[in-house]
């Protein structure tokens, strides 16, 4: 299982998000691996900077204030979640 699946699975079962969030948190980290991969980076390896151009892409994309937090609240998620698995 990947990374952004073990996540999931642990807002789903442990953490008991609803359906909608899950489901709109796999849709932000996958856009951000998408984003990450034509940058040729991955996951483990994001700097402060990349972070900061994929929130200019979202405002590029007329993406919404509220959808451009979520997403900043998955990836913070995310990576904390990596942490405390000491995957990071």
């Amino acid at each position: 299982m990947n990374k952004i699946e073990d996540y999931l699975i642990h807002l789903q079962y442990d953490r008991r998000l609803s359906e909608n969030t899950v489901i709109a948190y796999r849709t932000d980290l996958l856009h951000f691996q998408e984003f990450l991969q034509g940058e040729g980076l991955d996951f483990l390896h994001v700097s402060r900077d990349d972070l900061t151009e994929y929130i200019i892409r979202l405002h590029e994309e007329d993406r919404l204030p509220a959808t451009i937090r979520r997403a900043l609240s998955a990836l913070n998620g995310f990576y904390s979640f990596l942490i405390r698995m000491d995957e990071a």
